[in-house]
């Protein structure tokens, strides 16, 4: 893309992409300056079922998505990565069928690791290749996916309590760190002693899945 002004308008989909700028003159051309644009989360997108993840062993998944995008695309794109790191994709063609495994990963799977996925559409199928998009790529949905999920290693921190009354208390604590989770975190259990005056202790467990602050 060549331009004289100094800013322009890119209509991106939720994939992330490299960008390199230079300036020329009828000599020839500037070094570039080199720019990381970073996928776009939405997390509206992630988790709502649009997109399904078989993961066969630390080099090959299934991605599989609704059945009448076939009728409208022929162009599809997988983008997936770890958290923190760089993206790989794999653009293919397909008419028939609305699922994909993709096999002979460059990179291996690693377990405990969160990988995020996403899948593009394009409906030319010259624009398969993801390096030479002709603004006709939209973003489906993304979802994500463990490899392998293990326990997690550490226990929420910064535990407190607040607003106390004769029956209640508030508790908060801190996020587990994302490479102490391990897998999706469902919930926390949470264990408590009621003392009575000259009576025995009674112990209490409850298991509790929501949204910490």
């Amino acid at each position: 893309m060549t331009t004289s002004e100094p800013e322009i308008k890119l209509v991106l989909s939720y994939s992330a992409y490299q960008l390199n700028i230079r300036a020329f003159n009828n000599v020839s051309f500037s070094s570039a300056v080199t720019h990381i644009i970073p996928q776009y989360e939405d997390t509206n997108n992630s988790g709502d079922r649009r997109l399904n993840v078989t993961v066969h062993n630390s080099t090959a998944f299934t991605i599989s998505w609704r059945t009448d995008l076939i009728t409208m695309y022929v162009c599809y794109s997988v983008e997936w990565m770890e958290k923190g790191h760089s993206a790989h994709y794999r653009s293919f063609f397909e008419d028939s069928d609305s699922n994909k495994t993709l096999s002979s990963l460059s990179e291996h799977l690693e377990p405990f690791k969160r990988y995020s996925v996403t899948l593009h559409l394009r409906t030319n199928k010259n624009t398969c290749n993801m390096k030479y998009i002709n603004n006709s790529e939209s973003t489906y949905g993304t979802t994500e996916f463990y490899y392998i999920e293990g326990s997690p290693v550490s226990s929420p921190t910064n535990i407190s309590f607040h607003n106390v009354t004769v029956n209640s208390v508030v508790l908060q604590w801190s996020y587990i760190q994302e490479e102490d989770l391990r897998g999706f975190l469902l919930g926390y259990i949470i264990h408590y002693t009621e003392y009575h005056y000259r009576e025995t202790s009674t112990e209490h467990s409850k298991n509790q899945s929501f949204e910490t602050k």
